[in-house]
């Protein structure tokens, strides 16, 4: 029987790391979105900003920088599996926080 390995997959991991600041910021913001939800639907699954309505923080302006890392990370991870960057328009579609508390997965 033959066998078609038709989405072999590459994946990428960086540690990018915003200044104490700027994370406080952006932590303070992704609490105050969150609000009185400590999860989602019940108490065992971390609160996610996709099923509650924040999911375009990077469109947010103290977001902007993180934006920027990722898509640095992600022309240097399409140059190095040979795509022609100049040949692609990414973008980003949508981006959301996840706010686990202990316990939670």
């Amino acid at each position: 029987m033959p066998i078609d390995t038709w989405f072999p997959l590459a994946i990428a991991r960086e540690t990018i790391c915003p200044s104490d600041d700027l994370l406080g910021t952006m932590q303070q913001h992704v609490l105050a979105w969150r609000g009185d939800v400590f999860a989602n639907p019940s108490g065992e699954s971390a609160w996610t900003g996709d099923v509650n309505g924040v999911a375009a923080i990077h469109e947010h302006p103290d977001f902007a920088w993180l934006r920027q890392q990722v898509e640095a990370q992600v022309i240097q991870y399409c140059q190095q599996i040979g795509f022609d960057t100049d040949a692609l328009e990414l973008m980003i579609q949508r981006a959301w926080p996840i706010v686990s508390e202990p316990g939670q997965s």
